[in-house]
């Protein structure tokens, strides 16, 4: 709260002195650092400037421009005050009782509403969350929409998967992510198949329980073997006997739209030759590709085919509708085979230093 009676257009000298002593570096403003802007440091409060003076309060405004009240404006602003509310009272030197009920009457108010600017602000809060949800919805729709329009068109990468190709050449989905790994292609091998669905990220448990709400599914817990390989082979996921030490493809026969969906393993030529209608045939690639400078390509793929029409228009409208959740997981996967890769090397590099001979 700011209380001052103009004098000769301005604040007095003693106001004018107390901010210049009050508003110095690192109580107001931060000027430290190669910022291009101060920081900021009197964001999260609020003020009121209550100016009073012998002018008519209309003068003062529009004869005047009520520099000298801008100008205290501008400065708490420039702190990170905000908002900044203002009272101007006019013609203050011969007031009658009805003008000093008034002006008290005024105060108060102003005062009640001061308080309530936390709610406000709050509710400023909330509508810009609300407008960034909507943005998200849209931006969701969108994505959906277009992941159904194309859906069916697949692009064939520069880097061919020969063992994907060789099981699932034909395919209605494809979905590739990669990271760069600093560390041979073995030890990013070693840290996919060391992943556990009981210690997934956090986003891809959310995700997860997502899915179980919007399609009502129930999910059943269940003691599950160590490690990526085991555990997607105990819930019904068949790993090709042709994977080799940087690649391994795992294949099964699912209806992924179902709440509760079952998989279905089987070997790979049964595989190929699965045709029963109602179901969604799904290959996945997870491999490392060494760089040749020490470090690797993970990749992740996944090929999709359904066996009818019918399966394949349900599988085109939840494909479009999980395509993003399925990709965060892919990605989040992906940067957790990172960090251990990385780390695993580290602690490699490290122990070799530490046992060299001196």
């Amino acid at each position: 709260m700011f209380f001052y009676p103009l004098w000769v257009g301005d604040m007095p000298a003693l106001l004018k002195a107390f901010m210049e002593q009050t508003f110095r570096p690192g109580v107001a403003m931060d000027y430290g650092g190669a910022r291009t802007f101060p920081k900021q440091l009197l964001r999260g409060k609020t003020a009121r400037i209550v100016t009073t003076m012998g002018m008519p309060a209309f003068f003062y405004r529009g004869f005047m421009g009520a520099h000298s009240l801008k100008a205290l404006e501008k400065i708490l602003t420039f702190a990170g005050v905000g908002p900044v509310s203002e009272t101007v009272l006019g013609a203050v030197e011969s007031p009658g009782e009805a003008a000093i009920h008034r002006w008290f009457a005024l105060m108060q108010a102003q005062a009640l509403a001061d308080c309530a600017q936390r709610p406000r602000i709050a509710a400023k809060i909330l509508r810009g969350m609300l407008r960034l949800g909507l943005l998200a919805a849209a931006g969701y729709g969108f994505y959906t929409f277009a992941q159904w329009a194309r859906y069916g068109s697949v692009q064939q990468t520069e880097t061919p998967d020969e063992l994907l190709d060789l099981i699932m050449p034909d395919y209605e989905v494809r979905v590739r992510h990669g990271a760069s790994v600093e560390s041979s292609a073995d030890v990013a091998f070693d840290s996919i198949c060391d992943l556990d669905f009981e210690h997934l990220p956090g986003v891809a448990n959310a995700l997860f329980k997502t899915r179980e709400l919007l399609l009502h599914g129930n999910h059943a817990e269940q003691p599950m073997p160590r490690g990526l390989l085991d555990q997607l082979a105990s819930i019904g996921w068949t790993v090709v006997p042709d994977s080799s030490s940087r690649e391994v493809v795992l294949v099964t026969v699912t209806q992924p739209w179902e709440s509760n969906p079952v998989f279905r393993g089987l070997a790979r030529e049964e595989f190929a030759r699965f045709s029963e209608p109602g179901f969604a045939k799904i290959a996945v690639s997870l491999r490392t590709i060494p760089s040749g400078d020490g470090t690797c390509e993970v990749q992740s793929e996944t090929r999709v085919k359904t066996t009818d029409p019918a399966s394949r228009s349900r599988f085109r409208r939840y494909w479009a509708l999980v395509s993003p959740g399925v990709a965060l997981i892919r990605v989040a996967l992906l940067q957790q085979v990172k960090r251990q890769a990385e780390s695993k090397s580290r602690d490699a590099h490290v122990e070799e230093r530490t046992t060299a001979p001196v």
